[in-house]
């Protein structure tokens, strides 16, 4: 079975200002997100700015933190 990317799923309007929000929403900073997926810092920051495409399966990640945070609260 193939599935639809998760990019075009989750993230409506500009992907990278999408996936910045997701961050504020759950506190991360760049260093902080770059050490729970491994990768540096500034992979991060380019998700971030738009340099490059955020991969799927880290928007969806912090899609489920976000969830999970807000159930939470």
């Amino acid at each position: 079975m193939r599935m639809k990317p998760l990019r075009n799923a989750i993230v409506a309007g500009c992907p990278h200002e999408r996936f910045a929000n997701l961050m504020a929403e759950c506190r991360l900073s760049n260093a902080g997100l770059a050490r729970r997926v491994s990768v540096a810092a500034s992979t991060v920051s380019h998700w971030r700015t738009g340099k490059h495409d955020v991969p799927g399966a880290v928007l969806a990640y912090l899609h489920l933190l976000a969830t999970v945070k807000r159930a939470a609260n």
